[in-house]
């Protein structure tokens, strides 16, 4: 039989279960996974056989490289204008340098981003950083050169995704695991 209390418990002293927070040296070598895989990617190019007759794929997907384009800050759309629309961005940390993140949108890239589910994994990584003092800059880079056909456009998303395997993509969760969306935000 429970002891009944005179005073009603508030519900933020329950027992809450321990908080479990990726350690400084697990970060660092799942940093490390990424970055020698994605330097392997971008130092092995795909070799291709060269046609004389046959036409150029204007949307190769071999042709970009994430890391060779303009950044632009987190807060890029008090930074550019945005009148286009369609493309494929990019979220680096530069710092490392490593891919964080591959999406396409045909809407306006602002509307996109301030709406997306990659600003929790953005936030947790961030925190987990600042607690061990360790440097990121995060940058979004955008490719504009897409096709307007949204079919067209996911399939060059999800070809990007499988070459760089960037991890906070769905499809890349069981190769990476998915710390950053488990872990809470870290509050001082």
């Amino acid at each position: 039989m429970e002891q009944l209390s005179l005073f009603r418990e508030p519900d933020n002293f329950r027992h809450k279960p321990p908080t479990v927070v990726m350690s400084k040296d697990f970060l660092l070598g799942w940093k490390e996974r990424i970055y020698s895989y994605q330097q392997t990617v971008k130092s092995n190019p795909p070799s291709r056989q060269i046609s004389l007759f046959a036409e150029v794929d204007h949307f190769d997907p071999e042709q970009i490289d994430p890391f060779e384009l303009l950044f632009q800050p987190l807060e890029f759309y008090s930074a550019c204008d945005l009148s286009e629309s369609n493309c494929l961005y990019f979220l680096v940390d530069l710092a490392n340098p490593i891919l964080l993140y591959i999406g396409e949108t045909k809407q306006n890239p602002k509307k996109r981003w301030l709406n997306h589910d990659c600003q929790d994994y953005i936030a947790n990584y961030l925190d987990l950083h600042y607690r061990y003092k360790l440097s990121t800059n995060l940058r979004l880079g955008f490719w504009w050169d897409t096709p307007k056909e949204r079919q067209a456009r996911q399939n060059i998303e999800q070809l990007l995704i499988g070459k760089w395997r960037a991890p906070f993509n769905k499809q890349c969760w069981d190769i990476y695991g998915q710390p950053f969306k488990k872990l809470p935000k870290i509050s001082c």
